[in-house]
């Protein structure tokens, strides 16, 4: 068997035609826990067989029915989802947080994928081993792209009296392998102080750009007197900056909560209020194009609303 596949469910069984020019030829696929066939049982050789037949194996379950599952992820009674991906043959991503297995306990940042039947096919976690920081990590968001798997976060890396520098961007990649049943990671980078030395950068979305291009979006205090100013970011595919800038007001708070791109157009949907704890929160559109050096704003247009809030909008 030269591919295992994935998606096969015992409950209705695979079935395998065998197209030659003989006749009784009987073969059972044998389903593995995670859903992938890596054996083949012969329940008939058959006979009048002259040249190697085609065998022709059914799609995996998830093409035949609609999938309803519950799968459970517990670990010490904390586990936290924050993003969610579904591909097109119904396989799950997910990324979030959970508990380490210290006293007092630590969040260590996961990333998961799911069978289209809900099985656990592989797991991946992130975390800070340095005993004098916070120590605590999340992955925010992830993005899909065929076998590779990009995920960004935020960790504590600084020691509790350097909290207010705390937390720092993480970015992490995963190479799936090519039977989507494990997965590596292939390098992780951490970001600090988006645009000086004093901060506080929080991410909030990646989006891919072109093949050798990332988009990433976010929010830092750094040298921002409001505090927060949005900043968006062009990386390459090993995680280095290509071009950064922010968007900012001389006495504004802007976050960018989410970023959808359009051809070499990029939109964001941001956040801007007063400062950080103001209960009065606007929603904002940007439109921004990236050049070889610089990162231009088209326009951003504000939309107030005076009895609602908008909160953690995304476009």
């Amino acid at each position: 068997i030269n591919t295992t596949g994935s998606g096969y469910n015992s409950d209705i069984p695979p079935t395998i035609i065998i197209d030659g020019n003989g006749t009784g030829g009987q073969l059972e696929a044998v389903v593995t826990s995670v859903g992938s066939i890596e054996t083949v049982n012969i329940l008939n050789s058959g006979y009048g067989y002259t040249s190697n037949p085609r065998v022709i194996l059914s799609h995996p379950q998830i093409f035949k029915k609609a999938d309803y599952y519950i799968s459970k992820f517990s670990n010490r009674d904390y586990v936290k989802v924050n993003d969610v991906y579904v591909n097109d043959d119904k396989e799950v991503y997910i990324c979030g947080k959970t508990y380490d297995d210290q006293s007092p306990a630590n969040t260590v940042a996961f990333v998961a994928k799911l069978s289209a039947s809900g099985v656990k096919e592989w797991e991946k976690t992130l975390e800070l081993t340095d005993i004098s920081t916070e120590r605590d990590s999340e992955f925010v968001r992830l993005f899909v792209d065929g076998h590779d798997i990009w995920v960004v976060g935020e960790n504590r890396p600084n020691a509790a009296i350097l909290s207010s520098y705390n937390p720092d961007v993480v970015l992490a990649k995963y190479v799936e392998a090519s039977n989507g049943l494990s997965a590596n990671l292939a390098f992780q980078k951490g970001y600090a102080g988006i645009s000086g030395s004093t901060r506080a950068d929080h991410i909030t979305c990646i989006k891919k750009y072109t093949d050798t291009r990332f988009i990433i979006g976010g929010f830092t205090n750094t040298n921002s007197g409001a505090p927060y100013d949005a900043f968006i970011a062009s990386i390459d595919t090993s995680g280095n900056f290509a071009i950064k800038r922010k968007l900012s007001s001389a006495n504004k708070s802007e976050k960018i909560t989410d970023i959808v791109i359009n051809g070499t157009d990029v939109y964001a949907c941001m956040e801007i209020a007063a400062n950080p704890t103001a209960a009065d929160i606007d929603v904002a559109v940007a439109k921004i194009t990236f050049g070889t050096n610089v990162i231009s704003t088209v326009w951003i247009n504000q939309y107030a609303n005076s009895l609602y809030s908008i909160l953690n909008a995304s476009i």
